[in-house]
């Protein structure tokens, strides 16, 4: 019989879809990556947890992440043109580098085949909505909107990754999920050349980008279309502003230790960031309801401040 596989977690990513050296029509298209385990058993047991996934590139763009063993991602508005892909595996929140993989190459290019809806407006008071061509019969729904719950404006998140927790509106929840069931929320990150979208009913999976550079960051995001896999940009919301503080805290202006159940926690601060809003969010993540929290926070890092 063949020797049993080596005890290791070692894994190679192929990049399957888009294909290297070819060419996508239209500014939308899915990625799919294959993952080759030395040994799947030790592999399953090592990244088997909601902090390991796998992240791809967009020319050079911060890491855009999904759950190793679930989920699946989507890029829209890609300009036209050539591209570059690359993927690497996250472990337990860290990206390995032997995992990187070599980049491929693509084109996209216009497809005058896809054209986006019109929605309509109706008259003052009355919601928009979106009209679906479903097999010779117009379906019309009320159009959904998307809201963004973390990070709330001008927080401060530690290292350089955040994580998108998002609201769907709907006032007909069944209708939407009916026609919606495959659709993305999208969300771009600085004003970029493109959207990274995740399933919208993909149970678990929390939008997750890593790899921001230190300081200020913009996030804007909307839903696609059923139709035509572009954005629907009535569904989008303001323009969000918040921080990274980088791996070591270096653009930290003020930097606070709490400690909660015997844990210290380092509480970074850049110039410009709101810090009730600081105090709020660093309690709500550690699920600490103490309502003196937030304050007790807050008051630390105006006392380090010297304010």
């Amino acid at each position: 019989p063949p020797p049993p596989p080596p005890e290791t977690d070692e894994a190679t990513i192929i990049i399957v879809d888009p294909p290297d050296e070819s060419t996508v029509a239209g500014s939308a298209f899915d990625v799919a990556v294959q993952i080759a385990p030395v040994n799947p058993e030790f592999f399953t047991e090592s990244f088997n947890t909601t902090d390991s996934r796998v992240c791809i590139s967009l020319d050079g763009s911060p890491y855009n992440c999904w759950p190793v063993f679930g989920g699946k991602i989507r890029f829209i508005n890609v300009i036209d043109g050539p591209h570059t892909l690359h993927a690497v595996l996250q472990r337990r929140g860290t990206l390995l580098p032997s995992t990187i993989t070599p980049s491929i190459h693509f084109t996209t290019v216009e497809d005058p085949d896809i054209e986006t809806p019109e929605t309509e407006d109706e008259d003052e008071g009355e919601e928009d909505e979106i009209d679906l061509d479903k097999k010779d019969k117009k379906i019309t729904l009320d159009m959904p909107s998307l809201s963004l719950t973390v990070p709330p404006e001008k927080v401060t998140l530690p290292g350089v990754a955040v994580q998108f927790v998002s609201n769907v509106v709907a006032t007909d929840t069944d209708l939407f999920e009916t026609h919606f069931i495959h659709q993305f929320t999208c969300f771009n990150i600085d004003l970029s050349t493109f959207h990274a979208c995740w399933s919208i009913f993909d149970q678990g999976v929390v939008p997750y980008i890593t790899g921001l550079e230190p300081g200020l960051h913009t996030v804007e995001g909307v839903i696609t279309h059923p139709e035509t896999r572009k954005e629907i940009p009535e569904t989008g919301f303001e323009t969000r502003t918040f921080y990274t503080a980088g791996e070591k805290n270096e653009a930290a202006a003020v930097v606070v230790e709490v400690d909660v159940d015997g844990v210290t926690y380092e509480i970074p601060v850049v110039e410009g960031g709101d810090v009730r809003v600081q105090g709020k969010y660093f309690c709500g993540s550690r699920g600490i309801l103490n309502e003196e929290c937030p304050g007790y926070v807050e008051r630390k890092i105006l006392e380090k401040a010297g304010m």
